[in-house]
């Protein structure tokens, strides 16, 4: 099945917060607020990753990106996504 989080409107502690979301077969979209620092470690094995605009496509997709200055932010969030065969896609507000 699918999963479609929206964390836009969500008040995150201050430091860092982990998220993990895992689906065999289907699309996984997370929408997360502006302003938070983001790390996300993506894989697909069958699929597309689209992270905050970088996308591959493909076999075995399996990237990390991370925001500029992640690590000064005071709110982080550190998500681990991952789908056997399907799409992910991560996009962050721009406000």
């Amino acid at each position: 099945g699918d999963i479609d989080l929206d964390l836009r409107e969500a008040n995150l502690p201050a430091g860092e917060t982990a998220l993990t979301l895992l689906c065999w077969v289907g699309a996984i979209r997370l929408r997360v607020p502006h302003g938070v620092g983001l790390e996300v470690e993506a894989q697909s094995f069958i699929g597309t990753v689209d992270v905050l605009g970088r996308r591959e496509e493909g076999l075995v997709r399996d990237i990390l990106v991370r925001t500029d200055g992640y690590e000064a932010q005071e709110r982080r969030l550190h998500v681990r996504i991952s789908t056997v065969i399907g799409e992910l896609e991560v996009v962050q507000d721009r406000r």
